[in-house]
């Protein structure tokens, strides 16, 4: 499991303009022991679509060597404080993939869920580990990850 913080990103959707304020996130330098830079787009309540890049965006972050995170399981945990374990678990049941987990640290109490969520998963016999699926990363340390086609579904 991967542990990020990605607070600062969040104001670089003026990244819609063409030249995002990356300024405070490069300031950060590399995150975290794998020495790259991740950028997690504002997917507007979890949804994936060509609303979360633009293409100036995607330069800015192709020329500053970002590798880009997307997800495949938002269980909305900001509307559904105690009940955000039940829809990841509703995740589990119809996908036998990697799983790209959102949560937000916010202050609603549904971090509290955290601990026996991640205890229920290790029982269980799920692993958590620092690899994650290439289908979530539309661009690595700069360089497209994904066919053009494919990538063309994130990017207006």
């Amino acid at each position: 499991m991967r542990f990020g913080n990605l607070v600062h990103f969040f104001g670089l959707l003026g990244i819609r303009s063409s030249s995002p304020p990356l300024g405070r996130t490069n300031e950060c330098g590399p995150w975290g022991p794998w020495g790259e830079r991740w950028f997690r787009p504002f997917g507007g309540g979890g949804l994936l679509g060509p609303h979360l890049l633009s293409e100036p965006a995607c330069d800015v972050l192709a020329r500053a060597g970002y590798s880009v995170l997307l997800w495949n399981c938002v269980p909305r945990d900001w509307e559904d404080p105690q009940g955000w374990p039940r829809e990841v678990e509703n995740w589990l049941q119809t996908n036998q993939r990697h799983m790209v987990l959102v949560l937000h640290d916010l202050p609603t109490g549904a971090m509290q869920q955290l601990p026996e969520f991640l205890d229920d998963m290790l029982e269980r016999g799920f692993e958590f580990t620092l690899t994650l699926p290439s289908d979530c990363i539309p661009m690595q340390r700069g360089e497209p990850n994904w066919p053009q086609s494919e990538f063309a579904r994130v990017v207006t």
